[in-house]
């Protein structure tokens, strides 16, 4: 028995092709736009991160090099004479006052035996003092190191003590600069130059942060004794100027010293130091790191078609040829190198996943 299937008429073969050249026509129309909104969109957000970036690694600069003038100008002055003469803070106030507190850093000037003094806008010791008073300098003058010290707010302009009953209150503490880890580093320097030293732990009380230093070993000529002079600029003290830089509303920005692999400061959550064994204070590894912003980062795998094929994505941030950009999708836990000529992702990605957009960029205290 032979079936003949029935034909469709040519009205529903003529209106089946049209609908068929219809939604081939509509795909041809949107694909193109999609693409392109796309690219324009991963595009806006690299730029954005790429500015951002940039603008940080401006102001950073900038930042470093008041440091260094600072630092300069205080080397000349203590080589023609002795700042802190019979363990007298005056002239050294005078000479760094306005700018530590404009700054927020702190100027260091010990002597052989430890004794000497530490100029900061507030106290970086003690936390009844840890706050800034207007027009005001705070000097801690290290009176007898690891066992107490003596400290107070005194005028910029007049150096009147704000306490005018009490001038220097003396506070117990085991702080000596002798056992600080840079010290050491500070008293092997060259004569009488000024120079950006390896980042180092901070220990003071019971806190551990990271410390940059702009030092030099001073040879007074009047006392025949070298002192160890410093512009420091604290970890938590730059990191707090950078979670006040605007990123964006979930960006954030942070500083790594490359030399050490280590975290200087940055907006995260996690601390600039810590302390092994509770006792020795330690510098914080970039993979120790624990901020949801950026483990996953850190963790990711790196692309296959990226230059960077063999590396994790720590690696990839650390050895890239600078500035370098990349693209982070959470989602596969990928992470694209964006010289590789894509920035990851499916092609509708975008409309469905996360993405971070990564800019890294050298800042140097050595320019300007």
């Amino acid at each position: 028995m032979l079936n003949v299937l029935p034909r469709p008429s040519l009205n529903v073969v003529v209106a089946a092709l049209l609908f068929v050249a219809c939604i081939g026509a509509i795909v041809c129309a949107i694909v193109p736009t999609i693409a392109s909104v796309h690219d324009d969109a991963m595009g806006f957000v690299s730029n954005a991160a790429d500015s951002s970036a940039d603008r940080i690694q401006l102001l950073l600069v900038q930042r470093l090099g008041r440091a260094r003038l600072q630092g300069n100008m205080l080397l000349r002055a203590a080589l023609l004479e002795d700042l802190a003469p019979n363990l007298q803070p005056w002239k050294l106030l005078r000479w760094s006052g306005a700018m530590v507190v404009a700054e927020d850093d702190t100027v260091i000037l010990i002597n052989p035996d430890n004794t000497g003094f530490l100029v900061s806008s507030y106290s970086p010791i003690f936390l009844g003092n840890a706050f800034p008073i207007p027009n005001f300098v705070f000097a801690t003058n290290f009176t007898v190191p690891g066992v107490y010290v003596t400290d107070g707010y005194f005028h910029l302009n007049t150096l009147a003590p704000l306490n005018t009953t009490t001038a220097w209150k003396r506070e117990d503490t085991t702080v000596n600069f002798g056992t600080q880890p840079f010290a050491t580093t500070i008293a092997a320097l060259p004569p009488n130059l000024m120079r950006w030293i390896p980042l180092s732990p901070r220990l003071t009380n019971n806190t551990a942060s990271s410390l940059l230093l702009y030092a030099a070993a001073v040879h007074v000529p009047s006392q025949q004794r070298v002192q160890s002079l410093a512009v420091r600029i604290r970890g938590e003290a730059l990191s707090q100027y950078l979670t006040s830089v605007n990123v964006s509303s979930t960006g954030v920005a942070l500083v790594v010293d490359v030399a050490t692999e280590s975290y200087v400061a940055g907006g995260l959550s996690d601390p600039t130091g810590q302390f092994v064994n509770g006792t020795v204070p330690q510098l914080i590894g970039v993979k120790q790191l624990k901020d949801h912003r950026i483990t996953g980062i850190l963790h990711a795998v790196v692309h296959p078609t990226s230059v960077h094929a063999t590396l994790s994505g720590y690696d990839a941030l650390i050895r890239c040829i600078l500035p370098c950009s990349f693209t982070y999708w959470p989602h596969s836990n990928e992470l694209v190198d964006n010289s590789s000529g894509r920035r990851g992702g499916g092609f509708l990605d975008i409309l469905f996943y996360d993405f971070t957009s990564v800019r890294v960029v050298q800042v140097s205290g050595d320019i300007g």
